[in-house]
């Protein structure tokens, strides 16, 4: 049982969809996993759910009391005896074939370390089923230069060598609460490991309005920010002006995204001038500021206002140009 996966699933007041992201774990065509499902103080009817099912794979564990996320899945991954370890979350849904895609590039290349699957966006009733085309599929050698301004690594989803999660594990000392990924995958780069992203959607992702992203969102986002411009001056010695952080907190107007724009654009030049980056990186690295900077404008600007205005912006104009030539996503 060589290739045994250790599935971990944190659980806190999922009753509403906690049978349909279970069902699909249990489901997969790849069999050989323990399924560690941790109850972190709900007050629901979610343990009732959980004993529901009779099947050897589940491991249940409970705490005592609501522990949090960092502390709980600290406390999976050191539960795991698995080769590779898998994240799940309570309220999304596994396609049926994620494991076995996942095993297979981590058997076709020693050399990965982590392996990521592209989404699609489900809507909270299960209604809506939307391809997140937000995070393009990027390379380990583009992404861990860009992967501090945009996570690209879907959290319920991914697969890591068990090695290596119980080596770095989550952050625990309160700084940061609410994107214990984004430091953990960034943590993982700095060090020189290797993450595949598998050009396939495999998670269907609920975008549900009691979510830490939804309800943690402004706090969250100037934490992350801190973070970012800490990290960048420090694994890089890459300073930012102060005007591109301030327009980073606040990037809802126009001229804060021409800012952001420009300043990213040097700075991608300077990881190109600076590091030995292949033409793929390269050509990945602006395919991810275009999709960057057009879903940012998506999402703050209804009307076509900022767009006529950033193609004013001569780059911009040239990399939108390469987005629809090359049938970016």
């Amino acid at each position: 049982m060589s290739n045994l996966i250790s599935v971990i699933m944190p659980v806190y007041n999922a009753e509403p969809f906690l049978p349909e992201a279970i069902d699909s774990i249990l489901n997969q065509t790849y069999k050989n996993f323990e399924f560690i499902i941790i109850n972190d103080g709900s007050t629901d009817r979610s343990e009732e759910i959980i004993m529901s099912y009779i099947d050897s794979r589940i491991v249940y564990l409970k705490n005592d009391s609501n522990l949090k996320l960092i502390k709980t899945l600290n406390k999976g991954i050191m539960a795991a005896r698995g080769k590779y370890i898998a994240r799940m979350d309570a309220d999304d849904v596994a396609i049926n074939n994620l494991f076995a895609r996942e095993v297979e590039v981590f058997e076709q290349n020693k050399n990965v370390d982590i392996v990521n699957v592209l989404t699609y966006n489900l809507s909270e009733d299960g209604t809506i089923l939307r391809p997140n085309r937000a995070r393009p599929c990027i390379s380990s050698e583009a992404m861990t230069f860009i992967n501090v301004f945009q996570n690209l690594i879907t959290h319920p989803g991914v697969m890591v060598k068990a090695e290596l999660m119980k080596e770095y594990q989550y952050l625990d000392d309160g700084t940061v609460v609410h994107f214990e990924d984004y430091d953990l995958w960034n943590r993982m780069f700095a060090d020189g490991k290797y993450c595949h992203t598998i050009n396939e959607r495999l998670i269907k992702y609920r975008l549900s309005s009691t979510s830490i992203n939804a309800t943690q969102s402004a706090k969250r986002w100037d934490h992350i920010v801190n973070y970012t411009e800490k990290y960048i001056s420090a694994r890089f010695d890459y300073m930012f002006p102060d005007s591109f952080w301030r327009a980073y907190r606040n990037s809802e107007s126009i001229n804060a995204q021409i800012l952001i724009f420009n300043n990213l654009k040097k700075y991608i030049n300077w990881i190109i001038n600076n590091n030995r980056i292949s033409s793929r990186g390269q050509k990945e690295l602006y395919k991810w500021l275009t999709n960057f900077m057009l879903f940012n404008a998506k999402c703050y600007f209804q009307n076509e206002n900022f767009v006529n205005k950033m193609l004013t912006v001569p780059w911009f104009s040239y990399l939108v140009c390469l987005h629809f030539i090359n049938n970016f996503e």
